[in-house]
């Protein structure tokens, strides 16, 4: 009895007892088997991925996916892939139209000849160009390109760090080549890219005149695996190169305003403490610092001795850079070289430079002596003419911007009246001044004692 009533209990009560925890299971359709077609769909449900992101059946199937993911989120900042709205343009190349011409000779002579072999070369050629259009097309759509966030050389020089190249697919990529929207010559030429790989390549361009070049818009394009057909994509990146202003070899412009300085190339009349140049030695005074102690000298019995050294100086420079240029002149590209030569060579000097630029003359910089001139090359590079002539007004405001015990170099691509004005008012107040134009320039106007120097474009001479 107990053994019938826990079988119906069981048995008979499952109905009951299911109805009661899912109410709703009595309206429900029965379940009927899946069809072949769906129990993989069942079986292994689809998992939504984003771009860069592996799943748990890719960590199970591919494990390289992992590491090639992480390898993206890891890439270079300033690395940007061509948005998901580029367009793709493909065109035949000029062996591409040839045997395209051949194709059609082909075809008008199997229905002359009604020859099936020529139907099926034309049949190849025709499957050819199909492959070439689908390869060439997943070529370009796979590429990821980061070049460097900021480079910089000189003018005529060429780039030296290397580009980061990527390919985001499972097959391997054949050749390559990246260019720059308003160039026909190629940055870079890559022979082939494995699967899930990056590699790093150095671009061969060469930039000749100073300025900032954004990278901006690249383009991309492909020809394989056949050269048929040739695939573009246009591709965003960010990062800029900065073109330097060729700094030559030249003479410190003249200074004035020495003050002691440890380090300074010129000497003084008087002794100092410390220095580079040994000049003698003296007695010991009360408040000489014990580390000035000769103690060779002093061992002889004649008491403490010093020792002393030759004072050395630095003077001050005050630059001031016109921003006047004519329309397709290279005048002021010249002057930006000399006034870098200028700056470098007097701090090689020892001395303090400071200058400011005409075009922007509320803002003087300062720059001790032997400072790093990448900040200097830097502020250079962007420099931008105008076409407004240098006026007494902007002069004299970029001359209160500079110490009064400073030299005063004027780096200028012409000369007029009110900067012969005020050359004549500096001259009046004793102040040193010392002046550099274009070659054939006339100096007519210019004071007598005024040293006036002509710049060409890699080199500076004193007027005669």
């Amino acid at each position: 009895m107990v053994v019938d009533r826990l079988s119906k209990g069981i048995n008979g009560g499952d109905q009951t007892h299911r109805r009661s925890i899912h109410p709703a299971a009595s309206s429900l359709k029965p379940h009927r088997a899946a069809a072949p077609w769906e129990r993989r769909h069942l079986c292994t449900p689809r998992l939504r991925k984003c771009p860069g992101e592996t799943t748990i059946a890719d960590r199970d199937t591919h494990p390289r996916m992992e590491t090639v993911a992480v390898a993206k989120t890891t890439a270079h900042p300033m690395s940007a892939a061509a948005p998901a709205q580029a367009k793709r343009k493909t065109r035949l190349t000029r062996q591409g139209w040839l045997f395209l011409w051949g194709s059609v000779l082909l075809y008008v002579a199997s229905l002359t000849s009604q020859s099936s072999l020529l139907l099926l070369l034309n049949g190849i050629f025709c499957g050819c160009y199909l492959i070439n259009w689908r390869a060439a097309r997943n070529t370009i759509a796979a590429v990821d390109l980061a070049p460097p966030e900021s480079e910089s050389f000189a003018e005529g020089g060429s780039a030296t760090q290397s580009w980061r190249v990527s390919n985001r697919s499972n097959q391997p990529l054949g050749p390559i080549e990246i260019q720059r929207d308003d160039s026909s010559e190629p940055l870079l030429k890559i022979s082939g890219v494995s699967p899930n790989h990056t590699g790093s390549a150095v671009p061969s361009y060469s930039l000749v005149r100073r300025g900032v070049y954004p990278h901006a818009q690249l383009q991309v394009r492909s020809s394989h695996p056949f050269g048929l057909i040739e695939a573009r994509r246009s591709l965003t990146v960010r990062g800029e190169v900065t073109v330097y202003p060729a700094i030559y070899q030249t003479d410190s412009p003249p200074a004035s305003g020495f003050e002691p300085m440890v380090g300074g190339r010129f000497k003084g009349r008087r002794r100092s403490p410390s220095g580079s140049e040994f000049a003698g030695i003296r007695p010991f005074n009360p408040g000489d610092p014990l580390r000035q102690i000769d103690w060779k000298s002093s061992s002889k019995g004649h008491g403490l001795m010093v020792k002393m050294f030759e004072e050395e100086l630095s003077g001050r420079i005050g630059l001031i850079l016109g921003s006047e240029s004519a329309p397709g002149s290279t005048a002021y590209d010249d002057a930006v070289r000399a006034a870098g030569s200028l700056i470098f060579a007097a701090l090689d000097d020892g001395h303090h430079v400071e200058w400011v630029s005409l075009d922007n003359p509320d803002l003087a910089s300062v720059i001790p002596p032997f400072t790093d001139g990448e900040q200097i090359l830097q502020a250079l590079a962007r420099l931008q003419p105008n076409n407004q002539p240098a006026s007494s007004q902007v002069l004299e405001l970029a001359l209160s911007k500079l110490s009064p015990k400073a030299a005063v170099c004027l780096v200028l691509s012409e000369i007029n009246a009110e900067v012969t004005q005020v050359i004549s008012h500096l001259k009046q107040q004793h102040r040193r001044v010392s002046v550099y134009l274009p070659v054939g320039t006339t100096t007519l106007l210019l004071p007598q004692d005024v040293p006036v120097f002509h710049y060409s474009n890699r080199e500076i001479q004193r007027s005669t």
